[in-house]
């Protein structure tokens, strides 16, 4: 079924119940992301949601086997995509964070794309950063890599052995230079060094510190950089939006499903597979994209 609001179309297997609260959800935070993250894209592309209702559907589409979620930049519109039954957690939120991130033009190391995801993923009560529970629990469980191998090497964010670490140590370190009155003032000149400069380099031209001794501030942030917590702006009471739901849409949630795919780097044949079928089934339909 297609649900649409005024920012965001959603295809779902997954069910009425649960294609509503997840488009809502991410009305509320869309309001919520807009004072806190510059938006400098002004195409108005459409938002794509495609949510899947069981995981074995997903699995199909993911880039990993561990994962639950991901977000695919498009020409005509952008995607997210979604195991169904993982769309109410953080998932959504965490995608839609790396969504809003790349509309505003921000080019970022792998390590900070995945911390500020994290952390704006964790809005809830017009608060932002409240620890992350299973991120704690990861540093004290399973330690730490250490900076100077997270800020160089990307390939621990998939690496089955570091991805839970490096995830971990990425969001605290995002919470801090976000939140924490030592680097907070400074955290836009950071993004600005990062676009020109590495990690190492930036730190010291922003901060003037060596990795190791920003490392030597996380790991005391850790047990005392929970009472860092924002008090956002209370959304307006008209942002909560209409759901108009459309129950037969399977034509038009396989033609979402094959543009996705269109986009995704080595899926190019399937797509075309889904549109030669879509012509199949819907021969007398004449709203196919002419660039199929």
């Amino acid at each position: 079924m297609r649900l649409t609001t005024a920012h965001f179309e959603l295809y779902t297997t997954a069910g009425e119940e649960v294609g509503r609260s997840l488009i809502l959800s991410l009305e509320r935070l869309r309001t919520s992301l807009q004072p806190v993250v510059e938006q400098r894209d002004e195409r108005q592309k459409t938002v794509c949601i495609i949510a899947f209702g069981s995981r074995d559907e997903f699995q199909r589409y993911a880039p990993m086997s561990r994962s639950t979620g991901f977000f695919l930049p498009g020409a005509g519109r952008d995607f997210i995509v979604l195991d169904g039954p993982s769309g109410e957690s953080r998932t959504a939120a965490h995608e839609y964070a790396h969504l809003v991130m790349s509309r505003g033009g921000f080019h970022l190391p792998a390590w900070l794309n995945e911390g500020l995801a994290e952390l704006y993923s964790n809005l809830a009560d017009g608060r932002m950063g409240r620890f992350i529970p299973s991120r704690v629990l990861s540093l004290h469980r399973d330690g730490w890599i250490g900076l100077a191998e997270l800020v160089s090497k990307s390939e621990v964010l998939t690496s089955p052995g570091s991805v839970d670490s490096a995830y971990a140590e990425s969001w605290l370190l995002a919470h801090m230079l976000v939140l924490d009155p030592r680097y907070a003032g400074e955290f836009p000149g950071l993004l600005a060094a990062l676009q020109n400069s590495g990690t190492a380099e930036a730190f010291g031209q922003v901060y003037g510190e060596s990795i190791a001794q920003v490392e030597r501030d996380l790991k005391a942030y850790l047990e005392v950089g929970a009472a860092n917590v924002r008090i956002l702006a209370e959304p307006p009471r008209d942002a909560v939006e209409r759901v108009d739901v459309e129950r037969e849409a399977d034509f038009d949630g396989r033609l979402a499903l094959a543009e996705m795919l269109r986009n995704y780097r080595g899926r190019a044949e399937e797509s075309r597979d889904l549109y030669r079928q879509l012509d199949r089934d819907y021969p007398h339909r004449s709203d196919f994209p002419e660039n199929r």
